[in-house]
């Protein structure tokens, strides 16, 4: 399945809904849902987040093949950005003890089996995958 969100915050409700929509249509076991949600907020929220001017919408894809999940956005007109290359620095015992930015993509990380980037064109693609297992 694939449907573009418009590049703002409020989007995140019909993202959210896409998910669900998928998850019933696969039978999937819900207990998977919180780790993609949270994916999928995190990614979608910094291409917002980092590219305020752009006006393209984003791409949200996710399929499954076997027992593998895969979630894809996909940002328009954009400059690279290899997250699999941005630093991964454990989450501290103590929040107050944290530096400011990257706990998302620190727990997207955590959460997910796998992450994937891909640039081309100007187009840029996350690709996070979850064992159904």
């Amino acid at each position: 399945m694939r449907r573009t969100f418009k590049r703002e915050i409020n989007s995140l409700e019909g993202i959210f809904a896409f998910l669900r929509e998928f998850f019933a249509g696969e039978a999937i076991d819900p207990r998977h849902l919180y780790s993609v949600d949270l994916a999928a907020e995190e990614l979608f929220t910094n291409m917002v987040k980092y590219n305020p001017g752009n006006r393209n919408e984003i791409l949200v894809s996710i399929s499954r093949v076997g027992d593998e999940l895969r979630l894809s956005l996909t940002d328009f007109d954009v400059d690279a950005f290899d997250i699999t290359q941005a630093p991964s620095d454990p989450l501290p015992a103590e929040l107050q003890d944290r530096k400011g930015g990257g706990m998302g993509l620190c727990l997207v990380r955590q959460m997910m089996d796998g992450i994937a980037y891909d640039y081309e064109n100007r187009q840029s693609s996350i690709t996070v995958t979850k064992n159904l297992r």
